[in-house]
Order: structure tokens, then sequence, then C-alpha cells
């Protein structure tokens, strides 16, 4: 992936091309540092290069949203081709950053707003049964909140289950998948066992586009 930053203070672009992956992160968090230096007001990602983005490229972007939200920054990511518009498409983020929508006057369209973070109740038991509730993202840039639970098991004793409650989370990248898959790994060898409660939307297509949902046991509501 390649980067290129122009623009003043005021209207800060980033031009990107290639791929967008894991193997981008290192450079694409770097170039986020430079978000610092941008006055309020409208920010464009140029994805007129871009031909490819994983769903750890989708994560960034999400996280990028979030990080411009925080500096009153309001995020458009232009010139998307085809077959990205319809991946973000698929997990419900063409609104959320604003895909090949124009600035009206120079200005933002609209009003900018960050997404969420990663929350992450506090244990209840249930009979021999541990339930955490997720709500929020569950990315790259929040995956520390869920720190917590993994080193839980510690506390579990072999013939538990823990249910992690997802009905309130509303996105999770390849990261939060890999979060969950150590989880589950740990706790399988401590001898407890673990299920997915209730995901819907993206995260539920998530779940079966990384086939989580063949390893970790997935129940519905409703």
């Amino acid at each position: 992936m390649g980067i290129t930053i122009s623009g003043d203070g005021s209207l800060r672009s980033f031009n990107f091309s290639g791929s967008l992956t894991f193997r981008d992160n290192a450079a694409f968090t770097a170039a986020l540092a430079e978000l610092d230096k941008a006055a309020p007001g409208p920010l464009t990602f140029d994805f007129s290069g871009v031909d490819y983005v994983d769903s750890f490229g989708i994560g960034l972007l999400v996280l990028a949203n979030d990080e411009a939200a925080k500096r009153g920054l309001t995020l458009h990511v232009l010139n998307v081709q085809p077959a990205v518009e319809k991946l973000l498409g698929h997990f419900g983020l063409v609104e959320d950053l604003r895909v090949n929508r124009p600035m009206v006057g120079g200005a933002p369209s609209a009003q900018h707003h960050a997404l969420e973070a990663l929350t992450v109740s506090p244990p209840r038991v249930e009979g021999r049964r541990v339930v955490v509730a997720l709500s929020g993202q569950f990315t790259l840039g929040t995956q520390s909140a869920f720190l917590p639970v993994v080193e839980g098991l510690t506390a579990l004793t072999r013939g538990q289950t823990c249910v992690l409650e997802l009905g309130g989370l509303d996105f999770i990248d390849s990261s939060g998948v890999s979060m969950l898959l150590s989880f589950h790994d740990q706790a399988t060898r401590a001898g407890i066992a673990t299920m997915l409660d209730g995901p819907c939307g993206r995260v539920k297509e998530m779940l079966r586009l990384s086939a989580l949902d063949t390893v970790m046991f997935v129940t519905e509501r409703g």
C-alpha cells in the first residue's frame, strides 16, 4: 500500500494505492498521526488507486473514522472502486465512512460522529455459566478492552461455560475475530466451554466469513 498526503491545515487529503490489508497496519497508523496537524473540518481518503481491502483493512478505516471524529474532522472516503464499495456496503459502512459522498462547498456534508468503542459488561453468574456482554465495535483499536475477559478465564473452573453475548456488538474486524479465537483456545485448554450468543447483522456475517462459527458454538435469538 502506498500513502501520500496533500493539502494545507484546513483540508487534508490522504491518497491510497494498492491494497489495504493487515500488512499495512504500521504504515496506516503512522499516517494517522498526521491528523494531529489538521484543523477541524473535512478529511478525504482518496481510494481511486485501491483495488482490494481485507477485513483488517476495514477495521483500520473504522479506526481512522473514530480518530478523525475525536479531532473534529469529518472523514469522506472518495473515488472508491465498485468492488471495494460493495465490500464496505456488505459491512454497513458506506454511510459511516461517507463513501463517495462529495463535500458541499468545501465543508462537511454531514455531521461527523465517532464509531463506538468496545464496552464489556461485568461478568454475571448463572449457575455453571458466566455471561459477559459485548457492545460497540470490536476492532484493532478497541481489543484491549477485551483482555480482562481473557485474563478472567483463570478464575473459572473446569466444566464451566463462558458465554459472550454479542447482540449489542455492531462491528467486528479480523483483529476481533483473532481475539475471540485466542479466548476460545485458552478456555479449551483450561477445560472451559465457550459460547457466542445472539450475533446479528454484519457481526453474524463476519463470523460466517471467517468460519469462526464452525469453531465456536454460536446461538441465535428469535
